[in-house]
Order: C-alpha cells, then structure tokens, then sequence
C-alpha cells in the first residue's frame, strides 16, 4: 500500500525498540509454531516480529510491547499481517498518536497460528505523526502476537 514498510528482513530490529517487558526473541525465522506445522504462519519473507518466541521455544507467557520508530502518514491505507490473539486493553498492534500516545487504531491476531491480512483506513490521519506499537501483556491462550509486513504511503522520521 506505499513504499514505507516494516518486513523484518534483515533479522534485525530495524529501529524497534522494546518500552515495557521483556521478549526472548524479538524478530523470529520460525515459520510455524511446533504444534501447528500443518499450518504455517504465512509470513512475507524469512523474518517477523514475535512476542511468542522466548529462544528457547515458544509461551504465551512472555508479557512485552515493541514500538517502531516514529513515522508521518501520507497515504490513505495501512496493512499489515498478524496471528496470535486480540484483546483491546492487553493484546494488540496498535497506531498510536507520537505525542500522546493515543491509540487511534488497533486489531490483532485471529486467535489462531496463521497470519492474517489487516487493512486500515487512515486517511484522517494524513500528515500526522505515529508510531507502531506491538502489546503483548496478555498471558492466557493465544496470548502472543506475530506481525509482519506493515506497509504505509508514509515518511519514516529520522532523528
């Protein structure tokens, strides 16, 4: 949807930051989670951000939130893929206000190993300055997000 994108192709951070918690393994090359082979994570490339992965296996335990740099919107569309769970006060991707830290948008995963297509409507947010944030504080069945594959007409800010 624009030429700003999160892919977590180089299996680094690119900028992401954890502000809350702890996470074993930030950017993940796994391509399923063990119970669920059969049915892979449909991540774009080899890389995705995952609150799952603890290094040494996967937990839905892990209680940590990843945020991205800071970004101005342009465009009028966001996408992005996730899997795990979604709970609006403790489990979700969400788009945050960079000033206030309001969140404007938030959505998840399906509650289940296979990541899933979100698209977003942010043409009201057109020259405003966000953020992406990851929030996993959420220890119950499919308490984990993966995300991958954000994409925005936008400007990434640079400090």
């Amino acid at each position: 949807l624009g030429k700003l994108r999160f892919t977590f192709e180089s299996g680094e951070r690119d900028g992401w930051t954890i502000i809350k918690g702890a996470a074993g393994r930030l950017i993940s090359d796994h391509a399923a989670l063990p119970q669920h082979t059969a049915r892979p994570f449909n991540q774009e490339g080899k890389f995705h951000l995952s609150t799952g992965d603890t290094g040494e296996g996967f937990s839905d335990k892990q209680q940590v939130t990843f945020q991205s740099p800071a970004f101005v919107i342009n465009g009028d569309r966001a996408s992005f893929l996730a899997s795990g769970g979604y709970k609006a006060d403790s489990l979700y991707v969400g788009l945050l206000d960079a000033q206030t830290k309001e969140v404007l948008l938030s959505a998840g995963g399906p509650r289940g190993p296979q990541m899933q297509r979100t698209t977003w409507d942010v043409s009201k947010f057109k020259g405003k300055t966000v953020l992406l944030q990851v929030v996993d504080q959420n220890t119950e069945g499919w308490g984990h997000l993966t995300f991958d594959d954000f994409s925005v007409e936008g400007k990434l800010l640079t400090k």
